[in-house]
């Protein structure tokens, strides 16, 4: 075997700790990725059989695991080939050639790329998958607008075994793969104490609504791609999450591919080590690649390596669009029907809303309103909400200040019939958005149709 002069061993090893350590927010350094310039480890030894820079020997068809935190694949035996994407620690590979101390290697998804033979060691089997819980789950996203807000907290108490899960809407990343955001230490403390899952939810938000800018420039990058990967496995581990949920919203058409691989990415980084990893993907009835809301979200190679598809099926009608239901029974079915078709129905999370829009007849944007916002508003008019027998939600008319208003809001009612496709599809559950603005009758519907 071909031995790696001292000082390319010593320059590997700095090289490789550079770029290995750091949260984004403790330590502001590049925590890119490892270099994959070691290609004076080992060589080649006949047709079949390989030995590794550590002198372990593997052969075709055996299984490896990254060693490296965070190791590179490549389209060739070298540095100078493209990388095609990134592994961590323990992500496991299967040998079928090798050259100059590379080996071409076919991971889970049969992604086939190249790693430098130092990076990986003798396999022990497949990792464990991520710890998925069984039964039916009732996910609640959980946010909080102010410091005195204590909606989704009341919610939870209320809501009792109803709840199986939160999401808090706390941390946001940056185009460079930085996370930002306050943990809800008291939320996340709760959750544990009922036996809840918690995921921290990560999104993209600048300013006031989420931002394709930001998107583009963490998914087309691999250094932030793999900066924001490193920062969510360490806000999982010193929070005490059981995983993450992925919410990136306006993402455009073009980052699709992008954004799969950072989805393949961080499932190969967290699932390993035993943490879920889900994502919110917009509803949508097909697969139109070029639409402008919906065209990034692949929901087959999503579904693949997520544990969880949480399907926002709410905003039919939108708050600068015309009234009509948020969610129409017969619209979420729709969307219900396209996701099965290309998601495991086992991973597929229905996203109910627990709101509603006041729209001005007038052209101008809606508010929203909670139901009990939404019941109060009907109750000062004196109107009885009226159920609408196709789109199966409530919805009333009103006049302020001589204009004409439509509300539409979702009720309990409203609830059990998107209960009822959860059942009757065969999904893992529902994910409520959000947590303080549902009917409080929600939870006793839960109760009936989940446990």
């Amino acid at each position: 075997m071909l031995q790696a002069s001292p000082l390319i061993s010593i320059l590997t090893v700095l090289l490789y700790l550079a770029g290995v350590f750091g949260f984004g927010g403790a330590t502001g350094k590049d925590s890119a990725t490892v270099p994959g310039l070691a290609d004076s480890g080992s060589s080649q030894h006949n047709a079949a059989s390989f030995v590794l820079a550590s002198g372990s020997s593997v052969k075709i068809g055996d299984t490896v695991e990254a060693s490296g935190r965070v190791v590179n694949i490549r389209s060739g035996p070298g540095t100078s080939y493209p990388i095609l994407g990134t592994v961590s620690t323990g992500q496991t590979a299967t040998v079928e050639g090798g050259s100059n101390g590379w080996l071409k290697l076919r991971f889970q998804d049969n992604l086939t790329g190249w790693v430098a033979d130092w990076l990986v060691r003798p396999g022990k089997g497949n990792p464990a998958a991520a710890h998925v819980p069984a039964g039916l789950q009732s996910i609640g996203y959980f946010v909080t607008t102010s410091a005195n807000d204590t909606t989704s907290l009341d919610s939870m108490a209320q809501a009792g075994k109803s709840l199986t899960g939160i999401a808090p809407f706390s941390f946001t990343v940056d185009g460079r793969g930085y996370i930002s955001g306050k943990n809800n230490s008291e939320a996340v403390s709760r959750a544990k104490k009922a036996g809840q899952v918690a995921l921290a939810l990560v999104h993209n938000t600048s300013g006031d609504w989420f931002s394709s800018t930001v998107a583009h420039n963490l998914l087309s990058q691999q250094v932030n791609r793999t900066r924001a990967i490193n920062e969510i496995l360490y806000i999982i581990k010193t929070y005490g999450y059981d995983g993450v949920n992925i919410d990136f919203e306006s993402v455009k058409p073009s980052d699709r591919e992008n954004f799969n691989t950072f989805i393949r990415e961080l499932s190969w980084a967290l699932r390993p080590k035993g943490y879920l990893v889900t994502v919110s993907v917009p509803a949508k009835t097909k697969d139109d690649k070029s639409h402008n809301w919906s065209g990034a979200y692949d929901y087959k190679v999503i579904g693949e390596y997520a544990d969880w598809v949480m399907l926002m099926a709410y905003d039919q009608h939108y708050k600068t669009g015309s009234p009509g239901p948020v969610a129409a029974i017969n619209w979420v079915e729709q969307v219900v029907k396209y996701a099965v078709s290309t998601i495991p129905k086992h991973k597929i999370i229905l996203g109910v809303p627990a709101y509603g829009y006041d729209w001005p007849t007038n052209g101008s944007a809606a508010r929203s309103v909670s139901y009990a916002q939404a019941m109060n508003i009907a109750k000062t008019h004196g109107i009885t909400p009226k159920w609408h027998a196709t789109y199966k939600v409530p919805y009333f008319s009103y006049v302020s200040n001589g204009v004409v208003r439509q509300v539409w809001f979702e009720s309990s009612w409203s609830l059990e019939h998107k209960l009822k496709l959860v059942k009757e599809y065969g999904l893992k559950g529902i994910a409520i958005w959000r947590l303080g603005l549902e009917d409080p009758r929600s939870w006793d519907v839960i109760k009936e149709y989940f446990y």
